[in-house]
């Protein structure tokens, strides 16, 4: 399974309710979990959306590269040729 959200998206489309689970389960504050916590976590509370029998071991499983391949690549937005700062120098 996949979804068509890059992960920073997915992570801002979570419910309070999965934000509490993710953050009840590592005993922690999203903010404070890490890279890998955060991405276990939003695939699990994706995957249990669909799928309420869901582990938190099942998705512990799996690869890195399962994980990351779960979200879309992040848009990479195009240089802006007026420059970064819309001075156009």
């Amino acid at each position: 399974m996949s979804i068509d959200l890059p992960l920073k998206d997915a992570v801002e489309e979570l419910t309070g309710f999965e934000v509490i689970g993710i953050e009840q389960h590592y005993k922690r504050d999203m903010e404070n979990l890490g890279a890998i916590r955060t991405l276990v976590g939003v695939v699990h509370a994706y995957e249990h959306r669909t799928n309420p029998d869901i582990t938190w071991a099942e998705v512990e499983q799996r690869t890195m590269r399962d994980l990351n391949g779960y979200f879309a690549a992040p848009s990479v937005e195009p240089d802006d040729p007026a420059g970064k700062d819309g001075s156009g120098e």
